[in-house]
C-alpha cells in the first residue's frame, strides 16, 4: 500500500470518466483518506458516490465505500475498501477470495493433520495441505503451505496459514464481505478472542484466462490484535470432529438467530454497563426461544384467542371512557397470549438439565435463578422504584456472566457439538469462576 499513499493520482467517479480530477491517498487518524483538488463549494454533488477508479502510480485503483469527510478546503473522502492492481472490469465480483486472520496459526497450530514430517536435505521444498468445506454457494478452504529453506548453517520452516473461499459462481463483493463476517465470528467465537483479517486477496480473471491478485486495503483491517493464549480459547481447530456439519450449521444458525448472534458479538469485546449487558443477553435469549420451533410461543392456538381478544376488546371499549387508560389495556390483551419470561426460561433450563454446567449456573435451585432474571429484567425495564427489588450490582455481574455461558451452551448446542463434550469444555473453561 505504501507506493499509493502520498502520492498523487488521477480519478473520477464510475461512469464519469471524462471528468478526471486529481487526489492524494492518505493515513489519518486509522482511516484511509482520498484527498482531491475538488472545492469544498462543490461538495454537494458528491454524495452516494459509492466507487471512485484511478491511477496512482501507473497503478490502477478502485475504491469501494467512500464517505465525504469535511476537514479539509477541498473535497476529502473517507475510504472504507481499497483494490489495488483492479480496474473495475468486473463490477466488483469475484469467484475467489484469500485471507489471512490475526492467530489462525495458533488456533490451528496442534491440529495433526497440518504438522509435517520433516525429511533430512530439504531444500526449498514446499509442502501443501488443506481442509475442505462445501456448503451452498461457496467452498472454504483451510490451506496450510509450508516453506522450507536450509543451508549448511541453518534450516527454516516457514508456515502460512490462508483461508480461501471459492464460489460457484461470480459473487459481489458486498455478499462476500458479509460471508466473511460470518466466518470471522466463527473463528472468535471457538478462539474466544478477538481476531481480524489482517491481509485479503481477491483473484481476478485476466485476458489470458490467468488470475491476477487484487490486494484489498481497509480501515477494518488495520487493528492490533493481541497474541492469542492458547488458555482462552474455547475449542480448538482439532477438536472438532465434523467440520463440514459444525460450519454449515455456523451458517445456518446464525442466520436464523441473528439477534442472539448480533448480542453475544456486540458484548464480546465491548465493556458495557451492567444494566445494559442483562438486557441485552435477557433479549437475545427470549429471541432464541421466539425463534425456536421446539419452545411454544402462545399459551393458546392464536385463532383461539382471537376470539377471546376481540370479547375482551369490546367490553374495554364499552366500560372505559379514557382513552389512555383503554389503549393501555387493549396493548396488554394484544400480547396477552405470548408465553412469559419465566416459563420460557422454565423449558429452556428444563431441556438443558442434564448438563453439569446449568446446574453450576443455576447454583442448584432454577426458580430461584430464573427469579433473578425475571426481577432484574423487569426492574431495568421499568425502573419501579416502589417494587420491593434490590439492586446489587456485585449479584447482576454474576448473572450476567452466567447468562453468557448460558448463551454459548446454546450455541455450541446448536452447532451439534457432541453434548458432554460440551459440558466437558464448558467446566473446565469456567468451573473455577463459578465456584466464586
Amino acid at each position: 500500500m505504501h507506493n499509493l499513499q502520498n502520492n498523487l493520482g488521477t480519478f473520477w467517479f464510475k461512469d464519469e470518466e471524462e471528468n478526471k480530477f486529481k487526489g492524494t491517498i492518505i493515513y489519518k487518524n486509522n482511516h484511509y483518506l482520498l484527498k482531491t483538488d475538488i472545492k469544498m463549494e462543490e461538495y454537494a454533488k458528491y454524495y452516494n458516490k459509492e466507487i471512485i477508479i484511478g491511477y496512482v502510480n501507473k497503478t490502477k485503483i478502485t475504491l469501494y465505500k467512500n464517505h465525504l469527510w469535511n476537514p479539509f478546503e477541498t473535497v476529502t473522502f473517507s475510504i472504507d475498501y481499497i483494490f489495488k492492481n483492479y480496474d473495475y472490469n468486473s463490477n466488483l465480483n469475484f469467484k475467489e477470495i484469500q485471507l489471512k486472520f490475526h492467530n489462525l496459526e495458533n488456533w490451528i497450530r496442534n491440529n495433526e493433520y497440518f504438522k509435517m514430517n520433516i525429511k533430512d536435505n530439504y531444500k526449498n521444498f514446499a509442502e501443501y495441505k488443506c481442509v475442505n468445506i462445501k456448503l451452498n454457494r461457496f467452498e472454504i478452504i483451510f490451506s496450510l503451505s509450508y516453506s522450507i529453506t536450509s543451508t549448511n548453517i541453518s534450516f527454516c520452516i516457514k508456515p502460512n496459514y490462508i483461508i480461501q473461499i471459492v464460489y460457484e459462481n461470480k459473487t459481489h463483493i458486498e455478499t462476500i464481505l458479509k460471508d466473511i463476517n460470518i466466518i470471522k465470528k466463527f473463528l472468535t467465537f471457538l478462539m474466544h478472542d478477538e481476531t481480524e483479517i489482517k491481509l485479503m486477496t481477491c483473484m481476478v480473471e485476466n485476458e489470458f484466462n490467468t488470475l491476477n491478485k487484487t490486494n484489498v486495503y481497509s480501515k477494518f483491517f488495520d487493528k492490533t490484535i493481541e497474541k492469542l493464549n492458547s488458555f482462552d480459547i474455547l475449542i480448538e481447530f482439532d477438536e472438532i470432529e465434523d467440520i463440514q456439519l459444525i460450519f454449515s450449521n455456523w451458517f445456518k444458525i446464525s442466520e436464523k438467530y441473528q439477534p442472539l448472534f448480533d448480542i453475544y458479538f456486540m458484548n464480546f469485546a465491548n465493556e458495557s454497563y451492567p444494566e445494559y449487558l442483562f438486557l441485552s443477553y435477557t433479549q437475545a435469549l427470549e429471541s432464541y426461544l421466539r425463534k425456536n420451533e421446539k419452545y411454544i410461543d402462545n399459551y393458546m392456538r392464536i385463532e383461539e384467542y382471537e376470539t377471546i381478544k376481540n370479547q375482551i376488546i369490546d367490553f374495554i371499549q364499552e366500560l372505559i371512557k379514557n382513552e389512555d387508560h383503554k389503549n393501555s389495556l387493549e396493548n396488554k390483551i394484544k400480547f396477552g397470549n405470548e408465553i412469559s419470561l419465566r416459563k420460557r426460561l422454565k423449558e429452556l433450563i428444563n431441556d438443558l438439565k442434564n448438563f453439569e454446567i446449568i446446574n453450576k449456573i443455576i447454583d442448584g435451585n432454577k426458580n430461584k435463578f430464573i427469579s433473578k432474571v425475571v426481577d432484574n429484567r423487569n426492574y431495568y425495564t421499568h425502573y419501579d422504584d416502589s417494587s420491593n427489588f434490590k439492586k446489587d450490582p456485585k449479584k447482576l455481574d454474576i448473572l450476567n456472566f452466567n447468562l453468557k455461558i448460558l448463551i454459548e451452551l446454546i450455541i455450541l448446542k446448536e452447532l451439534g457439538f457432541d453434548e458432554k463434550f460440551i459440558d466437558k469444555k464448558l467446566m473446565i473453561k469456567y468451573s473455577e469462576y463459578l465456584e466464586l
